[in-house]
């Protein structure tokens, strides 16, 4: 952490019109000793930091650029940065960037969610040979510590979405008592106030407000649609058998096509491991092809016809990282192992990841 003191002791003092030798006087020093300290020559005892910061009406924090939080626009813009981190050098150098600055900000909520959802969506930045199950757990572990971390921070803005992540990484675990208890703790809404929003900036005269407002909630819509179906489906599979499922995942492919919406993959990948036990290989692989082609996150919807208010943070790093995930997750899927060694599934593989020793 860079400490600014010199500097922060020139710019206070002139913010209070106050000259070296008021503020030399204040603390008991002399000129030249102020002096020195603010062209960082020599630095004041710590027993002098508390009077200097009274006299120039802050606190010991901030006249030690101690930050204890940051803001959501700083979290932003740190977030981008550590994207790309991941994706130009690795998962190693993001990963060490990532603990420099939660040891920078230890309090930072908003942080430590970020760093936690990265070390989850960036797992693909990791070379072949680090990508076994220990490390993978190993890094997902981290990501539960800092979830459970902002949780006993009581942040409310970030409560919701730490409850969710650490619930999913204990049912990964198996752990169930503990994912119920986790789910249990998240605040029930009877009714959603994104229903009566619309109506309320209609009436304030806010109608683009309003258009932005029921855009978000119709997708979200359709993004629980789809995973109800997709949960129907896996259902279906276990009592009735893989007809059902494939229906159902056709009824949540056609609603992606219904509404424009890209983001199909789990869709197109669960028929296909459906087709495989039905044994209809040819149809399966043409369903990965699909899956490799559509393994996309859209960031622009500006020219959307339902969503054109609609933007997402995705990035270059995360498609590929993704995509590499992806492509180790279909060489390890039993059902396509008989697929192997056809030359269009390893095309796909190549597809998703290309020239990496998956």
């Amino acid at each position: 952490m860079e400490l600014k003191i010199g500097e922060n002791i020139s710019r206070y003092r002139r913010e209070r019109h106050m000259t070296q030798e008021q503020l030399a006087r204040s603390v008991g020093v002399s000129p030249p000793a102020v002096s020195k300290w603010e062209t960082e020559s020599s630095y004041p005892d710590v027993t002098l930091l508390s009077p200097i910061a009274r006299a120039l009406g802050i606190t010991v924090d901030i006249l030690l650029s101690f930050q204890e939080e940051l803001t959501e626009e700083e979290v932003d813009s740190l977030y981008r940065e550590l994207q790309g981190l991941f994706g130009s050098r690795g998962f190693s150098a993001g990963q060490q960037r990532c603990e420099e600055l939660l040891h920078e900000y230890p309090n930072s909520a908003g942080l430590k969610l970020t760093v936690g959802g990265l070390y989850q969506t960036m797992l693909g930045t990791l070379p072949s040979e680090e990508l076994t199950e220990e490390r993978v757990q190993e890094i997902l572990r981290l990501a539960a510590q800092l979830y459970s971390q902002v949780r006993a921070s009581g942040d409310p803005r970030y409560f919701a979405a730490a409850t969710v992540g650490l619930a999913a990484f204990r049912l990964s675990e198996n752990r169930l008592e503990e994912t119920e208890a986790l789910l249990d703790s998240l605040p029930k809404v009877e009714i959603d106030p994104n229903e009566l929003y619309p109506s309320l900036y209609l009436a304030q005269g806010k109608s683009e407000q309003a258009e932005k407002l029921l855009e978000a909630h119709l997708f979200q819509l359709l993004r629980s649609a789809s995973l109800a179906l997709h949960s129907l489906a896996s259902l279906s599979q276990e009592r009735d058998g893989t007809d059902r499922a494939l229906f159902l995942c056709g009824l949540s492919l056609r609603l992606a096509e219904l509404f424009d919406l890209e983001d199909v993959s789990g869709e197109l990948e669960y028929s296909a491991v459906l087709l495989m036990k039905q044994g209809r290989t040819r149809e399966a692989v043409d369903r990965l092809e699909q899956y490799a082609e559509k393994l996309a996150f859209r960031t622009d919807y500006s020219s959307h016809p339902i969503f054109p208010h609609l933007s997402f943070r995705t990035s270059p790093e995360k498609l590929d990282s993704s995509r590499r995930m992806a492509a180790k997750a279909l060489e390890l899927t039993p059902a396509f192992e008989p697929l192997q060694k056809e030359p269009r599934f390893r095309d796909i593989l190549e597809k998703l990841a290309p020239s990496s020793a998956l």
